[in-house]
């Protein structure tokens, strides 16, 4: 009987004893799989956006990268990620770089830089770091841009970032001129057209403007049209005409293109003469030109000296022979 109870209490010993052990065994793993950053830390976030968009060529951007901690309980450490820009896209001149509850990271970008490098962030439990550059751009044209994996020490690795900054060109501008810019009624003045392309790396196509004149100005018997510079547009004034087309034209990069036409007047006055819009097909709509022709009443001739000293004598002539009839 008492070996029977002796095994009967060894056996509930032996029972206790391995419910207490399974016991430490699992509070054991619930600390271990506390302790391990990648079973419950969670990676961080990555999203990026330009502001404003869209662009010229040439304008500035600020691209807004925003790092998240989604973690409720844990800083994440050792935040990093990079960018390799699209082509055509590069750090402003003022680049104005800035890191908001991010730790003390290295993110120092340089005026004309391609690519950005992020390391050493920190990020506060369920929070955000806001890191922000300007850039600019050379070339028109949709910039995708996406960053590599934004990376921790303690939360691994997060997403990828992308967003698209679309560039537009710059319109062209137009100014005019005549030369010269007084004339008699029934003269001649050279009328000159200056169209611009602003875009430094890209020309301009299909540049067209319209010009009607103001009444009492038209194009000159001997029109003299000329083009230069603009690639080989449509222009073809007739004498007599009181309107102007130019169609078709193309302006290299930073380039300028030159049309004049000789110009006169059939009545006096100011002639103040604007232009269209001027316009090209990948850059849109830009400027008017706006200039004024004064045209002067006919002049009264004026006898020349050996003119009236003949008059003079003439008249003289004729005196005496009445005197002499009488």
């Amino acid at each position: 009987m008492r070996n029977r109870l002796d095994a009967g209490v060894t056996t509930l010993e032996i029972r206790i004893a391995g419910m207490l052990l399974a016991g430490v065994c699992f509070a054991m793993l619930g600390q271990a799989e506390a302790r391990s950053p990648l079973a419950v830390i969670a990676p961080p976030s990555i999203a990026k956006s330009f502001t404003p968009q869209p662009i010229s060529v040439g304008g500035v951007s600020t691209l807004v990268f925003h790092v998240t901690n989604p973690n409720a309980g844990t800083a994440l450490t050792g935040v990093a990620f990079t960018d390799t820009f699209p082509a055509g896209l590069s750090v402003a001149a003022s680049l104005n770089a800035t890191t908001t509850g991010c730790g003390a990271p290295t993110f120092a970008p340089a005026a004309g830089d391609t690519s950005l490098s992020f390391t050493g962030g920190t990020i506060a439990a369920s929070g955000t770091c806001t890191v922000t550059v300007d850039v600019t751009v050379t070339t028109a044209g949709d910039k995708v841009n996406t960053t590599g994996n934004v990376t921790s020490t303690n939360g691994g690795a997060g997403n990828t970032g992308t967003s698209t900054l679309t560039v537009i060109l710059q319109p062209p501008s137009i100014a005019k001129a005549f030369s010269p810019n007084s004339i008699s009624v029934g003269g001649v003045s050279t009328l000159t057209f200056t169209v611009t392309n602003p875009n430094a790396s890209t020309p301009l196509t299909g540049i067209a403007f319209t010009d009607t004149f103001p009444a009492g100005l038209n194009v000159a018997a001997t029109p003299n049209a000329t083009t230069t510079g603009c690639g080989a547009p449509t222009f073809a004034p007739a004498a007599g005409n009181t309107s102007l087309s130019f169609t078709g034209g193309t302006i290299a990069s930073s380039g300028t293109c030159t049309v004049t036409v000789d110009v006169t007047t059939t009545t006096a006055g100011s002639k103040v003469n604007t232009t269209g819009n001027v316009t090209s097909t990948n850059g849109g709509i830009g400027t008017t030109g706006t200039n004024t022709l004064t045209s002067n009443p006919p002049g009264i001739p004026i006898a020349s000296r050996w003119g009236l000293m003949l008059l003079a004598l003439l008249l003289a002539a004729v005196a005496a022979w009445r005197l002499s009839a009488s």
